[in-house]
């Protein structure tokens, strides 16, 4: 008569068959995970570009020369749901006196001027939480301080995700100062040299 039960290779079986469903499972969790961190931000900075429409229409065409001056004329969302730092953009958020996790195009008639030339469809913002930190010690400066991948609403509207690589650039003599320049962050243009100077892919 057989006594019900598992052998020692029927439960062995079991756990590795177990080990390998979980190990399938987690990647696509964390991702269907980040894509709903995404999705909320994606639809502030849809509103942030419909919100910059509306201003150059009654502006003669010209664009708000910051987040503070738009958000005056509406209210806007401007925190992302991944911001844990109370307002990723500090100055912003200091003079809003509300968090800020987006980062608006420099008020520089020039660089406003390049940045169209080279990109009829540049980015006006930009969101750099969805990226991942350098170290394991946290960020710093959530511009300079991460890479990866960064989201950016482009003029027409449009939410771009863009891989954005930590560059350097040098500072002084003999160093180097890391980090983005903000074309970088708004186009995948060719960056001018007045406005990226020296930059290199490697840090040192």
């Amino acid at each position: 008569m057989r006594k019900f039960g598992f052998t020692l290779v029927e439960i062995l079986v079991a756990v590795i068959i177990l080990a390998l469903l979980v190990g399938i499972s987690l990647p696509i969790l964390a991702s269907a995970r980040k894509r709903a961190n995404e999705a909320p931000c994606e639809s502030n900075l849809h509103q942030l570009a419909a919100a910059v429409e509306l201003y150059t229409q009654s502006d003669d065409g010209i664009l708000p020369p910051s987040l503070v001056a738009l958000n005056l004329e509406t209210k806007l969302s401007l925190k992302c749901p991944s911001d844990i730092l109370g307002g990723a953009n500090a100055k912003a958020t200091t003079l809003m006196q509300e968090p800020v996790s987006y980062f608006y195009l420099p008020n520089s008639p020039g660089f406003r001027d390049d940045l169209s030339a080279a990109d009829a469809n540049y980015g006006i913002a930009y969101c750099v939480l969805h990226c991942q930190p350098l170290s394991d010690t946290g960020v710093s400066d959530p511009v300079l301080d991460t890479t990866g991948e960064v989201l950016r609403v482009r003029i027409d509207g449009s939410v771009e995700h863009a891989q954005v690589r930590h560059l350097c650039s040098p500072a002084g003599a003999g160093g180097f100062a890391s980090g983005r320049p903000s074309w970088t962050l708004l186009t995948g243009a060719k960056c001018p040299p007045k406005w990226c100077v020296n930059l290199t892919e490697t840090c040192f």
